[in-house]
């Protein structure tokens, strides 16, 4: 019986098993091969899709590029130039080229590190539309208890799109909304999510609390401040204001200052601009201040004008030594008109939009006994007082 021993075939470099290609003469035949792939059909969008889509074509043009600038001298030559010192995002208001934004977004805050940062208003503001095109703006109203600034921007009208105004008292929990803004300088990047909150509270740079933010997770990051939050009709419902994150960008937890307050605010600021506030002839500590002495809410009274409207009402302020030291505190004021007051920018905000020739009514906290002090506003020929 024979026996056939198997042995392995062993093939000379270059040489391959007969019908086997080789790595590469794969490679070699794909590379003849490559041509752009069919396109496979598709039907429509889906109708939630169809609508966020004509929502953002239809809303874009309405959402600007807000930069603001500040004079700026070089430690090398000398000169004096306008220099980058914030980026935000704003909305066409009305059909007079008003554009609104936060406050926040025109005013520079130097000196980050400081306990107590100072912030000045920007020498310059520049609006860029829909079209790229950059026009000059000036701030002709704002209020810091509300973070709301309004802008005059002097490009042509028929450029200028105002948004439809809806409401936030209609608001629910769960709802669809969008945020069109600037993140990171990224013009007109759209942004979807829910309302997940309603009637939040939070606090602005300059000491003040917005009461009835609304919460979403739609993502807001640092350039989004002052653009639009719309629901999915495309109305306007509230301003991109503030997020909470550890990281410093979006965590899906962003906050807008409701459109009824927007609405109740900037036709005020609009109509007043920078008109004086009423003269009534007392100072008073900032909350910082008011809070080291132990006052866990409300204005604490500084001084009052000898025989100014405060002092002929009974407002009092607190006394110091003679090393200018507080040693008796004076009054407390917790709410103007009736509505609740915290700090001193709140006061001054409320104050700003005080119906002229109208008594203002504070409650105050004397003791801790609550009352209540009406001031007739003095007239401007009067020294110029803080408050």
């Amino acid at each position: 019986m024979r026996r056939w021993l198997i042995l392995p075939l062993l093939l000379a470099p270059g040489l391959r098993a007969q019908g086997k290609p080789s790595e590469a003469e794969v490679i070699a035949q794909s590379r003849k091969a490559a041509k752009p792939r069919a396109i496979a059909p598709r039907g429509a969008l889906f109708p939630a899709e169809q609508n966020l889509v004509k929502l953002f074509k239809t809303s874009k043009g309405s959402v600007v590029h807000v930069n603001a600038l500040v004079e700026n001298v070089d430690r090398y030559t000398g000169q004096t130039g306008l220099v980058p010192a914030g980026l935000g995002t704003g909305f066409v208001w009305d059909d007079q080229g008003h554009v609104v934004t936060n406050n926040h977004v025109v005013t520079v805050r130097l000196d980050q590190d400081r306990e107590a940062p100072i912030a000045i208003t920007a020498d310059e503001v520049r609006v860029s539309l829909a079209d790229g095109k950059t026009y000059k703006a000036r701030i002709i109203g704002r209020s810091l208890a509300h973070d709301i600034a309004v802008l005059q921007v002097f490009a042509p009208l028929d450029q200028l799109r105002p948004l439809p105004v809806g409401r936030s008292a209609d608001l629910q929990v769960g709802q669809s909304v969008f945020a069109i803004g600037n993140p990171f300088g990224l013009d007109h990047s759209l942004t979807t999510g829910i309302v997940s909150a309603l009637d939040r509270t939070i606090g602005t740079d300059f000491g003040s609390a917005i009461k009835g933010a609304i919460q979403t997770d739609a993502a807001i990051n640092p350039g989004n401040s002052g653009g639009p939050l719309l629901d999915s009709a495309g109305r306007l419902v509230g301003m991109n204001t503030a997020i909470t994150s550890t990281s410093g960008s979006s965590a899906g937890i962003g906050f807008a200052i409701p459109v009824d307050t927007l609405n109740r605010i900037v036709p005020m600021l609009i109509r007043k601009g920078a008109e004086e506030l009423p003269l009534l002839g007392f100072q008073t500590f900032s909350s910082d201040r008011t809070r080291s002495f132990g006052i866990p809410k409300g204005v604490l009274v500084d001084a009052v004008e000898r025989d100014g409207p405060a002092h002929k009402a009974g407002l009092r302020g607190t006394l110091r030594n003679a090393f200018n030291q507080p040693v008796v505190l004076g009054d407390v004021i917790v709410a103007y008109n009736g509505q609740p007051v915290d700090t001193e920018v709140e006061l001054a905000d409320l104050l700003a939009f005080h119906p002229q020739g109208q008594p203002v009514v504070l409650d105050i906290l004397r003791d801790r006994q609550p009352l209540k002090i009406s001031i007739t506003p003095g007239s401007r020929t009067a020294p110029k007082q803080v408050i």
